[in-house]
């Protein structure tokens, strides 16, 4: 579903888009879409498929008017992400505490109002100019690789 969801809700609303001259089209990826995660396989594929959809996207629609751009969190509080922490603190031997301190370079995960104002700005008219891009929301995870 990472990548069959936003597939099929772009073919959705491409055409109207395309006929308004006008559209924002924002995925939800990841960080792990562009940086291996031990024991991710499927789930970094299909988050690099979820860039790669919107890339094509925005090219093939510059033109008409309609960007196409990914937002890839890193570490974001929720129930899945401290389920990941936990086996990954459990694979280090170290506790969930120290693990979801050290999430990032810049301490722990982030919260979901980490996130959200990108997302303001890319349906905004100010993002007229931005399209095709991957934008990371990661506490600095893939500036230290």
């Amino acid at each position: 579903m990472n990548v069959h969801a936003p597939y099929l809700l772009s073919k959705a609303a491409l055409p109207d888009m395309v006929a308004q001259k006008w559209g924002r089209i924002i995925a939800v990826g990841s960080i792990a879409g562009k940086l291996p995660t031990p024991f991710g396989v499927g789930y970094s594929a299909t988050k690099a498929a979820v860039n790669g959809l919107s890339r094509t996207i925005a090219q093939e629609h510059a033109k008409d008017g309609i960007t196409a751009n990914v937002i890839c969190p890193g570490p974001v509080e929720s129930r899945m992400e401290l389920a990941r922490q936990q086996f990954d603190a459990d694979n280090a031997g170290i506790s969930l505490e120290q693990k979801i301190n050290s999430a990032t370079p810049m301490g722990p995960h982030g919260q979901p109002e980490d996130v959200s104002p990108l997302a303001v700005y890319l349906a905004s008219d100010d993002s007229s100019f931005v399209t095709g891009q991957a934008w990371n929301v990661d506490g600095g995870i893939l500036m230290a690789t």
